[in-house]
């Protein structure tokens, strides 16, 4: 498809968008690889179908990327991070709205998040391991379980994940 005609699909989709009275602006999202050595440190979520992912969530107004990847690291594994920098400036996108138009069934908050945000427009970052604070763990209700993997072992496990896993793919490669 030519870059013309992809542009003409989005100017289309985007007015399709506003006709529904649709939220046009995107959710802002930080994922935090974390460093511990030659390893990672990231979540696994069993009720999720086995999948193992970085910690992350919304930046909330205000926040900076930074303080972002910090608290979703607290809430959600309990890990104090120290240095995090965004990895590429290049984002990912999900668009909530195609997806429940592709027939993917959206769960969990998404629904309710619909109603203000297109979608999420993630930032990929990576943080140096810091130490351990149990104290806020869970304080998000998606209180993940921290392992330690290989970069190796992990594109292995998310590399049949969703879409926005060959992005991670991608992500976990260059660091």
């Amino acid at each position: 498809m030519s870059l013309l005609t992809e542009q003409y699909l989005d100017h289309l989709y985007l007015e399709y968008l506003h006709e529904q009275s649709t939220p046009t602006k995107w959710r802002q999202r930080v994922e935090v690889y974390i460093l511990k050595g030659d390893k990672l440190i990231v979540g696994y979520k069993r009720k999720y179908q086995d999948k193992y992912m970085p910690a992350g969530g919304g930046v909330e107004r205000g926040q900076t990327l930074e303080t972002a990847a910090k608290m979703e690291c607290l809430e959600e594994l309990g890990i104090k991070i120290k240095n995090p920098v965004l990895i590429t400036k290049e984002t990912y996108k999900v668009d909530w709205h195609k997806m429940q138009q592709r027939g993917v069934k959206l769960t969990g908050k998404i629904p309710e998040r619909m109603k203000e945000f297109r979608g999420s427009e993630i930032h990929f970052m990576k943080a140096e391991y810091d130490g351990i604070d149990k104290k806020y763990y869970g304080r998000d209700n998606d209180a993940m379980k921290p392992v330690v993997i290989t970069k190796k072992q992990l594109i292995k496990k998310i590399e049949n994940q969703w879409d926005v896993s060959k992005f991670r793919v991608k992500i976990v490669r260059m660091l």
